[in-house]
Protein backbone atom coordinates (compact mmCIF):
# COMPACT_ATOMS: atom_id res chain seq x y z
CA UNK A 1 0.00 0.00 0.00
CA UNK A 2 2.79 2.47 0.71
CA UNK A 3 4.07 2.54 -2.89
CA UNK A 4 0.58 3.05 -4.32
CA UNK A 5 -0.02 5.67 -1.64
CA UNK A 6 3.25 7.36 -2.57
CA UNK A 7 2.24 7.49 -6.23
CA UNK A 8 -1.07 9.09 -5.24
CA UNK A 9 0.55 11.61 -2.89
CA UNK A 10 2.96 12.57 -5.67
CA UNK A 11 -0.04 13.18 -7.92
CA UNK A 12 0.92 10.46 -10.38
CA UNK A 13 -2.24 9.22 -12.02
CA UNK A 14 -2.17 6.24 -14.34
CA UNK A 15 0.14 4.16 -12.12
CA UNK A 16 -1.00 1.01 -10.36
CA UNK A 17 1.00 -1.32 -8.10
CA UNK A 18 0.27 -5.02 -8.11
CA UNK A 19 1.74 -6.01 -4.75
CA UNK A 20 4.15 -4.20 -2.46
CA UNK A 21 7.70 -4.18 -3.82
CA UNK A 22 10.71 -4.28 -1.52
CA UNK A 23 13.40 -3.53 -4.11
CA UNK A 24 13.97 -1.96 -7.51
CA UNK A 25 13.49 -5.16 -9.53
CA UNK A 26 10.17 -5.95 -7.82
CA UNK A 27 9.09 -2.34 -8.30
CA UNK A 28 9.77 -2.51 -12.04
CA UNK A 29 7.86 -5.78 -12.39
CA UNK A 30 4.88 -4.80 -10.21
CA UNK A 31 4.22 -1.33 -11.61
CA UNK A 32 1.51 -1.17 -14.24
CA UNK A 33 0.76 1.89 -16.34
CA UNK A 34 -2.99 2.14 -16.89
CA UNK A 35 -2.62 4.87 -19.48
CA UNK A 36 -0.15 3.09 -21.77
CA UNK A 37 2.71 5.47 -21.01
CA UNK A 38 6.21 4.52 -19.90
CA UNK A 39 7.06 4.67 -16.20
CA UNK A 40 9.08 7.80 -15.44
CA UNK A 41 9.30 7.59 -11.64
CA UNK A 42 12.25 5.66 -10.28
CA UNK A 43 12.55 3.39 -7.26
CA UNK A 44 14.95 5.94 -5.77
CA UNK A 45 12.34 8.71 -6.11
CA UNK A 46 9.76 6.49 -4.40
CA UNK A 47 12.16 5.78 -1.52
CA UNK A 48 12.90 9.50 -1.15
CA UNK A 49 9.18 10.30 -1.04
CA UNK A 50 8.64 7.65 1.65
CA UNK A 51 11.71 8.59 3.70
CA UNK A 52 11.98 10.93 6.65
CA UNK A 53 10.91 14.39 5.59
CA UNK A 54 9.66 13.06 2.24
CA UNK A 55 6.42 13.82 0.43
CA UNK A 56 4.42 11.06 2.13
CA UNK A 57 5.23 11.96 5.77
CA UNK A 58 4.69 15.65 5.01
CA UNK A 59 1.36 14.86 3.34
CA UNK A 60 0.12 13.17 6.51
CA UNK A 61 1.61 15.91 8.67
CA UNK A 62 -0.45 18.46 6.71
CA UNK A 63 -3.61 16.39 7.23
CA UNK A 64 -2.98 16.22 10.99
CA UNK A 65 -2.08 19.92 11.10
CA UNK A 66 -5.25 20.88 9.18
CA UNK A 67 -7.37 18.89 11.64
CA UNK A 68 -5.71 20.69 14.54
CA UNK A 69 -6.36 24.07 12.89
CA UNK A 70 -10.01 23.17 12.30
CA UNK A 71 -10.43 22.22 15.97
CA UNK A 72 -9.46 25.73 17.05
CA UNK A 73 -11.10 27.81 14.31
CA UNK A 74 -13.60 28.99 16.91
CA UNK A 75 -10.86 30.99 18.64
CA UNK A 76 -10.66 33.42 15.72
CA UNK A 77 -14.29 34.49 15.50
CA UNK A 78 -15.18 37.91 16.87
CA UNK A 79 -17.61 36.70 19.57
CA UNK A 80 -15.46 33.84 20.91
CA UNK A 81 -15.43 35.17 24.49
CA UNK A 82 -11.63 35.08 24.77
CA UNK A 83 -9.59 37.91 26.23
CA UNK A 84 -7.24 39.71 23.86
CA UNK A 85 -4.32 37.98 25.59
CA UNK A 86 -5.84 34.51 25.10
CA UNK A 87 -6.76 35.28 21.50
CA UNK A 88 -3.13 36.29 20.86
CA UNK A 89 -1.95 32.95 22.32
CA UNK A 90 -4.22 31.11 19.90
CA UNK A 91 -3.00 33.23 16.97
CA UNK A 92 0.59 32.27 17.83
CA UNK A 93 -0.34 28.59 18.21
CA UNK A 94 -2.18 28.55 14.88
CA UNK A 95 0.77 30.20 13.12
CA UNK A 96 3.08 27.55 14.57
CA UNK A 97 0.75 24.86 13.20
CA UNK A 98 0.82 26.47 9.75
CA UNK A 99 4.63 26.45 9.80
CA UNK A 100 4.96 22.77 10.78
CA UNK A 101 5.70 21.42 7.28
CA UNK A 102 8.69 23.78 7.02
CA UNK A 103 9.96 23.50 10.60
CA UNK A 104 9.73 19.71 10.99
CA UNK A 105 12.28 18.28 8.56
CA UNK A 106 12.68 14.72 9.85
CA UNK A 107 9.02 13.63 10.01
CA UNK A 108 8.40 9.96 9.34
CA UNK A 109 5.18 8.07 8.66
CA UNK A 110 4.50 4.39 9.28
CA UNK A 111 2.14 3.20 6.53
CA UNK A 112 1.24 0.07 8.47
CA UNK A 113 0.26 1.71 11.78
CA UNK A 114 -0.74 5.06 10.19
CA UNK A 115 1.33 7.05 12.66
CA UNK A 116 3.57 10.08 12.42
CA UNK A 117 6.81 10.27 14.39
CA UNK A 118 9.85 12.51 14.78
CA UNK A 119 7.60 15.53 15.11
CA UNK A 120 7.11 18.14 17.80
CA UNK A 121 3.69 19.77 17.74
CA UNK A 122 3.31 23.23 19.30
CA UNK A 123 1.71 23.40 22.73
CA UNK A 124 -1.99 24.14 22.55
CA UNK A 125 -3.07 27.10 24.74
CA UNK A 126 -5.39 26.44 27.66
CA UNK A 127 -8.94 27.51 27.00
Amino acid sequence: MSIQLTLSVLGLDGYYMIGEPTNEAEYASMLTMTNGETNTITWSEIQTALGNGGAVPLHFLRIERNNMLTECDWTQVVDNGLTDEKKAEWVTYRQSLRELPTTQTNVSYDCESYTLSNITFPTKPKE
